[in-house]
């Protein structure tokens, strides 16, 4: 299970793994992922189709998270004081 941040509205919601193609498609991000260009937004770590864990939104870009718990809690934190 993956968590969608913040977008549109200011609440998490979970994405299946089974829907997470579609909703990376639909924020043009997925090419990006497939092809190694995104990193955490939190720790800077290479983020991979594996250790994805949530995608949130940081001014008028969607930023992605990596699965370490830190990382997690600081992106919905982050979030959450917007």
């Amino acid at each position: 299970m993956f968590f969608l941040v913040g977008l549109p509205r200011k609440s998490m919601k979970a994405i299946l793994d089974i829907d997470l193609e579609k909703v990376l498609t639909n924020l043009g991000i997925l090419e990006s992922l497939r092809q190694g260009q995104l990193t955490c937004g939190v720790c800077g770590e290479l983020v991979t189709e594996q250790n994805l864990r949530c995608i949130y939104p940081q001014g008028t870009e969607v930023r992605v998270c990596c699965d370490r718990p830190g990382c997690v809690e600081k992106a919905f934190s982050n979030v959450k004081r917007k």
